[in-house]
């Protein structure tokens, strides 16, 4: 290779990493300027009366408003924390995949009362005798009684179940749900397919 060759080739690699690091220095001046601001953390941005989640990570596409945001009392909370469990109760009780997966059951054991625990593993292994399996998503959810301490819930789900050898067949099916508040949480103390 000729030394004029060599030459050019050197300005222009030169060239490239000149535009490179331009363009990176010209990226981290538009970036935020916040360091202190933690991944997925809500941040009041200058100027104007909302919040927004961090720019900088993939999942921030929300915008939270104050004024669309109303104050909700403890009552409102706890309504919202208990149709919150049945909703997912509802959907990952009722979704398995017997003899084998009963993972969504058992994944719901931490949300449930001592004496519902202790029989959702009698029903698992009542299940386990089955060849079916079930996919369970819950359409809406009607709250009949609600204390401080208590509460009846109704979820109304639609359900897919498929056995060894048969067609999936759909139906809809509500399931009757006992909460009750203990040690600052909702926890399921019954349910009743209905």
């Amino acid at each position: 290779m000729s030394p004029r060759i060599k030459l050019i080739i050197a300005i222009g690699a030169g060239v490239v990493v000149l535009v490179v690091v331009g363009l990176l220095i010209w990226n981290r001046s538009s970036a935020p300027t916040n360091t202190n601001v933690q991944p997925g953390q809500l941040t009041p941005t200058a100027g104007e009366n909302k919040l927004v989640v961090d720019a900088r990570q993939p999942e921030a596409a929300a915008v939270v408003t104050k004024e669309t945001t109303p104050e909700l009392n403890i009552e409102q909370q706890s309504a919202i924390a208990a149709e919150n469990l049945a909703r997912t109760f509802a959907e990952r009780f009722g979704s398995y995949n017997a003899p084998k997966d009963f993972s969504g059951v058992t994944d719901m054991q931490p949300y449930m009362t001592a004496a519902f625990k202790t029989w959702s593993q009698t029903f698992i292994r009542n299940l386990a005798k089955q060849n079916v399996a079930i996919v369970t998503r819950a359409l809406s959810i009607t709250a009949s009684e609600y204390t401080d301490t208590a509460a009846n819930v109704t979820v109304s789900t639609q359900r897919q179940e498929t056995k060894l050898g048969q067609a999936a067949v759909q139906y809809k099916q509500d399931l009757k749900l006992q909460l009750k508040y203990q040690d600052g949480q909702w926890l399921v103390d019954a349910a009743y397919w209905q």
